[in-house]
C-alpha cells in the first residue's frame, strides 16, 4: 500500500441515480485503508452494511455479537454481516494495517454470506489487488462508470471468498473482462470466446463462476452506466452517445436504457 501516502483513507461512493440503485445486486458504500492502526472499533448496534476487512500488516482481532474474539493475522480476511453488532482492533502492543469496505445488496449474501459464519480466513488469490483497485477507482472520480467498475471487481472478490477460496481467477476470464471494457466496438460471446481461446460455453461458465454474472451482463452494465455519464452533457445527442457506446442506433440504446432503468434516456436527462 506504499502508493497511499495517508495513514488513513476513507472514500464514500457518490450517490447514484435511483434507477441505478435498484438494479445492482452488489452495492459499494465506502472503502478505505488504515495504516498501522492501534485503535479499537466497537459498534454496539448492528450496521445495515456488510463489512469486509483484509489485514495487510500486523495482527489484530475481531468479534461478532457476544461471541468470543478471534485472531486476525496478516493475509487474512473477515466478513462481518449486517445483522450483528461487532468489534475489531489491533493486538495489544502491535499495530495493524487494514484494507476495508462496506457494501450492501442481496448479491453479497448470495456470493459470500457463508464467510460471515467463520472467523478469519485466508485471503483468496488476488484479494489484495482487487481491494486496492476498488479503493483506487472510487478515489479517482465521481463517474457512475467508475462505481460500476469497482462493484464488478467487488462481485468477483465476493465470488472468490464465498465459493473458490483456493483458486485464482483464470487468465482468460481476466482477459475477457478487459476486452469487455472496450465499449466502442461491437462484441458478442462468439468473438469474445475466440479472442480468449475458449469455447463460448466454457467461457460463459467460467466467467459466471468467478464473477457472479455473464460477460454480456457485465458489458451491458458498463455501457448503460457510461450512458448515464454521457447524458449529463447537454451537448451530446443521443445519436452521438449511441455511436460512442457501440449501439447500432439511438433506438437500440433507448430500448436497452428503458429496459434497465424504467425510463427513457430523454426522461433521465431531464432529471439531472
Amino acid at each position: 500500500m506504499d502508493s497511499f501516502e495517508q495513514t488513513h483513507i476513507s472514500t464514500a461512493v457518490p450517490p447514484l441515480p435511483e434507477a441505478e440503485l435498484s438494479s445492482r445486486p452488489v452495492r459499494l458504500a465506502i472503502a478505505g485503508f488504515y495504516r498501522q492502526m492501534n485503535q479499537h472499533l466497537v459498534r454496539n448496534r448492528q450496521l445495515n452494511e456488510w463489512i469486509l476487512l483484509l489485514c495487510t500488516d500486523g495482527r489484530g482481532w475481531a468479534a461478532r455479537g457476544d461471541e468470543a474474539a478471534f485472531p486476525v493475522e496478516r493475509g487474512q480476511m473477515v466478513l462481518l454481516s449486517p445483522d450483528l453488532p461487532h468489534s475489531y482492533g489491533n493486538r495489544e502492543g502491535e499495530a495493524w494495517s487494514l484494507l476495508w469496505l462496506h457494501c450492501t445488496g442481496a448479491g453479497v449474501s448470495a456470493l459470500a454470506g457463508r464467510a460471515a459464519q467463520s472467523g478469519a480466513f485466508p485471503a483468496p488469490p488476488q484479494a489484495f489487488e482487487l481491494m486496492r483497485q476498488i479503493l483506487d477507482e472510487v478515489r479517482a472520480g465521481q463517474q457512475t462508470t467508475r462505481v460500476l467498475y469497482a462493484e464488478s471487481m467487488l462481485t468477483r472478490l465476493l465470488a472468490l471468498i464465498g465459493h473458490l477460496p483456493d483458486h485464482a481467477v483464470p487468465p482468460a476470464v481476466l482477459q475477457a473482462q478487459q476486452l469487455l471494457q472496450d465499449l466502442a466496438h461491437p462484441l458478442d460471446l462468439d468473438s469474445l470466446a475466440r479472442a480468449t481461446g475458449m469455447s463460448k460455453y466454457y467461457l460463459l461458465h467460467q466467467y459466471r463462476r468467478f464473477t457472479g454474472e455473464t460477460p454480456m451482463e457485465y458489458r451491458s452494465q458498463l455501457r448503460l452506466a457510461k450512458a448515464c455519464d454521457l447524458l449529463a452533457d447537454p451537448q451530446k445527442t443521443l445519436a452521438a452517445i449511441s455511436e460512442e457506446l457501440g449501439y447500432s442506433s439511438p433506438y437500440h440504446l433507448s430500448s436497452a436504457f428503458k429496459a434497465r432503468y424504467g425510463i427513457s434516456p430523454s426522461a433521465y436527462r431531464r432529471l439531472l
